[in-house]
């Protein structure tokens, strides 16, 4: 049994076509969270898109999970965002379910950090979630339940 909560519940849901299975696309994955969270949405039957900088962590992951591929992303480049979402599109269908778990930490007193510090933070924990969510928001809208929500 699985509650409205669960990825199991969404999978069923999520694709009108039994043959293909949602997209779950996991943006910032290492080998924390990100990973996690790609195991649990694999085993529900999702397709999944790792996205990360650098491909060691992803490349490995898409290997051990069904349907899964490893893209490289620069959450702070909007050309690299939307190179990363055209490939995902492309390679595995359109994404169902998006989760932002990029993060850069900044930690100090204001006269300990730099402006340039700052920015860089800023860039993937705001900017980065921003350009994501459009990236998949224009897919969605696309869609023609989209007008339910």
């Amino acid at each position: 049994m699985t509650d409205k909560t669960s990825p199991a519940s969404s999978a069923a849901s999520a694709s009108p076509s039994s043959s293909t299975p949602p997209v779950c696309a996991v943006v910032g994955v290492g080998p924390g969270n990100g990973a996690s969270l790609a195991r649990r949405f694999a085993a529900e039957g999702y397709a999944v898109a790792l996205l990360a900088r650098r491909p060691d962590t992803t490349t490995t992951l898409a290997a051990s999970l069904p349907a899964a591929r490893a893209y490289a992303c620069d959450v702070a480049d909007p050309a690299s965002v939307s190179a990363a979402f055209a490939s995902i599109r492309r390679d595995l269908g359109e994404i169902d379910v998006l989760i932002y778990n990029a993060g850069s930490g900044l930690f100090g007193t204001v006269d300990d950090i730099t402006l340039a510090d700052f920015e860089a933070s800023w860039r993937v924990n705001a900017l980065g979630a921003l350009l994501a969510s459009e990236a998949w928001s224009f897919e969605v809208e696309a869609r023609p339940f989209a007008e339910s929500w």
